[in-house]
Order: structure tokens, then C-alpha cells, then sequence
């Protein structure tokens, strides 16, 4: 007769066999795994996922650069063109259809000058509170791929205006002797 702690005796040996065999295996595998990888030739590297194009710096073609006048001018101009509208309408007092190309040329203002609201206004011949309530509301719309190009389109007409005064200016101081 067997006594009880015998069969359990029985049990722990089978689930130690058990064990031992399954390590004996996984340790199988992992040498035949081990040898491929060095029988086998590496696999070349993937290729690189080619970089996410820069979203492209705005054009500024020479006619326009030829033309530059005021800062004002530049900024009106370039509001004109990209709405597809005339100065004469976006300038006016009726703005029926145009709100949007006012307030994002009044933005650019801001943006883009060191100009006031005041100044602003006198400019473009309206009340300094609507030119501060236009800002208020461009600056609230989300950002738009026409903000961002208006804005990067501008800042590069004025900066070539500006070298070009500057190289102007430097043209005109006589050179010391020394």
C-alpha cells in the first residue's frame, strides 16, 4: 500500500521532469536560433524613410521685388493678391464679402510693422477701434496656411526693402581715410 506522501512524491518528480524537459527545449531553440543567426548573412539595413518636405518658402519674384514702395504698399499688394480682390474694394468703406481679406490685412499690419492701431487706421482709412477689433478676431481664428504665407511672403519684401535702403544708405557715407 502507498501512502499518501508517497503519490505526492510522484507528483513533484513527473512536474520536475516535466519542467526539466521544457527548459532542455526552450534551450534547443535557442541555440538553433543563435546559429542561424550566425550561419545567415545579415540582412541590409532598411532604407530610411525619406524626410517630410519643408514646406516651401513663399516666392518672391523680381517684378514684385523691382516695385517695392512703402511698407504699407507691400502689405496691401500682397493682401490683394493673394484674395484675388482690387485695392480699391479692399480699401473702401462697403466690405461686403471682404471681411475676412480686412482683417488679415490688418493682422499683417500687426504682425508685421511696428505700426499702432492709430496708424494702422489712418492707413487704410478706417476707426482705430475696428482696426483693434479685426486683429482681436484674426487672432482668434485658427492658424490658416494663408496667414502663414501672407505673413512669410511679407516679412521677405520687407527685409529685401529694408537691405536695399540699408546698401542705400551705406552707398551714400563717403569711406574714411585712415
Amino acid at each position: 500500500m502507498a501512502s499518501p506522501g508517497g503519490q505526492s512524491m510522484e507528483i513533484k518528480v513527473g512536474l520536475i521532469e516535466t519542467l526539466h524537459q521544457e527548459r532542455k527545449q526552450r534551450q534547443l531553440r535557442f541555440q538553433k536560433a543563435a546559429l542561424k543567426l550566425v550561419a545567415t548573412p545579415p540582412e541590409p539595413p532598411p532604407e530610411p524613410e525619406p524626410a517630410p518636405e519643408p514646406i516651401p518658402e513663399p516666392a518672391v519674384e523680381e517684378e514684385v521685388v523691382g516695385k517695392l514702395g512703402k511698407p504699407q504698399d507691400i502689405i496691401i499688394n500682397e493682401i490683394c493678391s493673394y484674395y484675388k480682390i482690387r485695392k480699391e474694394d479692399l480699401l473702401s468703406r462697403r466690405r461686403s464679402g471682404m471681411d475676412h481679406a480686412h482683417r488679415m490685412m490688418c493682422y499683417m499690419f500687426f504682425l508685421t510693422t511696428t505700426y499702432t492701431n492709430p496708424k494702422i487706421a489712418k492707413i487704410i482709412n478706417r476707426d482705430p477701434s475696428s482696426v483693434s477689433v479685426s486683429i482681436k478676431k484674426a487672432k482668434s481664428l485658427p492658424i490658416s496656411e494663408a496667414s502663414y504665407f501672407l505673413e512669410g511672403r511679407i516679412r521677405k519684401l520687407l527685409a529685401i526693402k529694408q537691405k536695399r535702403e540699408l546698401a542705400l544708405i551705406q552707398k551714400s557715407i563717403p569711406a574714411r581715410k585712415p
